[in-house]
């Protein structure tokens, strides 16, 4: 617990030592469900049942709303501000992202660590992908 409080204590300075902590505690946790007990009072163990009766529950709870009779609504932007202007994003521009990405931080399934490592060999690649879509 000592280790836990001097880390917490420290973040604002060390946040890198926060994150590693973190990782290490969320690789080592599993979620599992124990066994359940049915609506009609037995004992479920089988992955699957205990599955469609976490779904019956929660299809029960929900409410069903009539649908049919849904208000138009109303748009928000006019047709001229729903247009994508031009955008002049430069390989510059795109190094400087990539190399300012904050490595503490998850980004979807790409480590920003490594992108902002690579971001010198990935930055003009990036660049042509985004020309091409604009």
């Amino acid at each position: 617990m000592q280790f836990e409080r001097k880390l917490a204590d420290n973040i604002k300075e060390d946040k890198k030592s926060f994150c590693i902590c973190q990782e290490q505690i969320e690789d080592n946790i599993t979620a599992t469900v124990g066994t359940l007990l049915s609506t009609d009072g037995s004992v479920m163990e089988n992955p699957s049942d205990i599955a469609n009766e976490f779904n019956r529950y929660f299809a029960s709870v929900f409410t069903k709303e009539d649908q049919s009779n849904l208000p138009e609504p109303k748009p928000l932007l006019s047709d001229h501000d729903m247009e994508l202007q031009d955008l002049d994003i430069t390989e510059y521009h795109m190094f400087q992202k990539l190399n300012s990405l904050r490595t503490d931080k998850a980004q979807d399934n790409v480590s920003p660590r490594q992108l902002a490592r690579i971001a010198q060999q990935i930055a003009k690649p990036v660049h042509q992908i985004f020309k091409k879509i604009s």
